[in-house]
């Protein structure tokens, strides 16, 4: 049995499962009446340093071939100030965050979880997967071996370490 992100979400605010491994972009799924939980990292492996990933996964780039070059800088240019960011948490999900550097006041108290976070604990970004593309397809069918219970997570960990040699 495969169980799907849309699934685990369901199955978590129905109180079927305990845990869900989300980011902040759906901060705003915790917010469903009668969902009591809380924001929190992962435990790293005993000895390590606790680490939370961003993903910067987007990106704004101006075509070369454009007539409106001018705009496009105007607006490049207007991402970067506080109107940007102010805009950005008005207009998108809680959970979206600028990237500016200005602080904005968040109003979903998860979305306040998530970003503090960042503020608490190293950051790392996940630009790593060039690195392990190769690993991504075995990495996700092992995780969901392992939840469905058919394999350990010695085994998965396992199987993972001789993909990657």
């Amino acid at each position: 049995m495969t169980v799907s992100v849309v699934d685990a979400q369901a199955r978590f605010i129905a109180g079927e499962s305990p845990l869900i491994f989300e980011g902040s972009w759906n901060a705003d799924m915790f917010t469903v009446e009668g969902l009591n939980g809380d924001v929190f990292s992962a435990p790293p492996p005993k000895g390590n340093e606790p680490v939370v990933v961003f993903q910067s996964d987007i990106g704004v780039a101006m075509n070369a071939a454009t007539a409106n070059v001018d705009a496009c800088r105007e607006f490049l240019a207007w991402l970067a100030t506080r109107a940007a960011a102010e805009s950005i948490q008005k207009n998108f999900s809680s959970g979206f965050f600028s990237m500016s550097g200005y602080e904005v006041a968040q109003e979903n108290p998860y979305a306040v979880s998530f970003f503090e976070l960042a503020h608490t604990y190293k950051t790392d970004e996940r630009f790593i997967w060039p690195k392990l593309m190769d690993l991504y397809n075995p990495m996700n069918d092992a995780v969901l071996k392992v939840l469905e219970g058919g394999m350990t997570p010695e085994d998965a960990a396992g199987s993972l370490a001789a993909v990657a040699r």
